[in-house]
This record gives structure tokens, sequence and C-alpha cells, in this order.
């Protein structure tokens, strides 16, 4: 029995949603916060962590994690604001459009560039604004 393969992504829209990505606010920050804080209680001494079990010391990376999750919400919100904007809200028609496109001339991408091209237009625009 053999393993099906996956789809791959045709890395044009591959590189495409990586310069859509680099539009939408950035949570390196908070996601390094988050990272530090867990390193921190992971490596903390003996002692700390006997403490934490009568209740002292808890709730560790609770403000990290709520920054975080700020960050991402925030990014998920500009993302889709500027999905609607440039794709009627439908995530998944610039993908379908382009792989249309590619059907339509036999895999020559070239042909179909200008699909992503208007797209990251549209979302530079919206994004700047």
């Amino acid at each position: 029995m053999s393993c099906p393969v996956m789809n791959t992504m045709p890395s044009e829209l591959s590189e495409a949603l990586a310069e859509f990505g680099k539009l939408l606010p950035s949570c390196k920050k908070e996601n390094q916060a988050v990272h530090d804080c867990r390193v921190t209680v992971a490596e903390a001494s003996a002692f700390n962590k006997i403490l934490w079990q009568f209740g002292f010391g808890i709730s560790h990376c609770v403000e990290e994690v709520k920054a975080a999750r700020e960050c991402h919400d925030q990014r998920n919100t500009v993302s889709a604001k500027i999905m609607q904007h440039c794709l009627n809200g439908d995530h998944q028609q610039l993908a379908k459009q382009y792989n249309a496109c590619l059907n339509q001339n036999n895999g020559d991408s070239s042909l179909c560039k200008p699909l992503l091209a208007n797209f990251l237009d549209c979302a530079r625009a919206y994004a700047s604004s």
C-alpha cells in the first residue's frame, strides 16, 4: 500500500503569502517573551518549585501569554480586513484563482504572476492606509 502524496503549494504562491505575512503586525517580541518566561520557569530552583506546590509564585507567564494572544488576535484582525478588502473575505480565493490560471496555461507561472502581484499591491495599499 502506497502513501498518498500531499499537494504542494506552488513556490510563487508561497512566496506571495510570505510577503503578505510581512504586512501583518509582528508578534516576535511577544512570542520571545513567552519563550523566555517558560525557560525561566523550567530552570527554576528546586526550592521555588516546592513553593509553587503551596501556591507561592503560581500563574507563571500569564501576562506574557496574554500579550502574545492580543498580538496574534490583532494580526488575525488585520489579515481578515485585508482579505475582506482584497479577496472579498475568501482567504482561499487567491490559491484557487492561481491554481486555475496554472491549469489553464499548462503550468506557465509567468502568465499567472499578475494575480499574485495584484493581490500584493492591494494588500500593501490597504495595510499602509
